[in-house]
């Protein structure tokens, strides 16, 4: 953990800071250029990259206040289980929640039907993009949890410094 202890903490906020734009960018960029569909858990997710960005923003500034790093890795952990949970939905060793699930077509009319089927979200178990094998949930998961203990090393440093 030597090159954590190595980086200033105004490093620290510009990698976050960074890492959250391409993160959220790259969402975007699934989403709207390349046409995926994201399911209900996908849009959690990217809910704590936005509170990092700003925190991220924010710590920059005022780099030598630790606690913007305390809740940004309160954010790093909710991700975390955000991802992970999605990514239990994925693997099959969870159930999905009532958010996850697609939505019942009820109608027999046409225009109704054809309405549902380009409002329905897709279903949280089913994966449409996967990057190196893995799905972006699981991509997720894995870089979250990576995060927040990186964080943790490097808050336990400056306390102890």
């Amino acid at each position: 953990m030597k090159f954590i202890k190595n980086l200033s903490t105004k490093k620290i906020f510009l990698y976050l800071l960074i890492y959250s734009i391409l993160s959220l960018s790259f969402a975007l960029f699934l989403e709207y250029v390349l046409n995926y569909k994201p399911c209900q858990l996908c849009l959690y997710q990217r809910i704590p990259y936005l509170l990092i960005l700003i925190f991220s923003f924010v710590g920059f500034f005022f780099p030598k206040n630790i606690y913007w790093l305390y809740t940004i890795m309160i954010f790093f952990i909710s991700s975390t289980i955000i991802s992970g949970y999605h990514s239990g939905i994925e693997f099959g060793l969870l159930n999905e929640s009532s958010s996850c699930a697609s939505n019942s077509i009820e109608s027999l009319d046409k225009t109704k039907l054809l309405e549902s089927l380009s409002n329905s979200m897709p279903n949280c178990k089913d994966i449409e993009f996967k990057l190196f094998g893995l799905s972006l949930a699981t991509i997720n998961f894995l870089i979250s949890f990576a995060l927040s203990f990186l964080i943790y090393f490097k808050i336990n440093y400056e306390k102890n410094r």
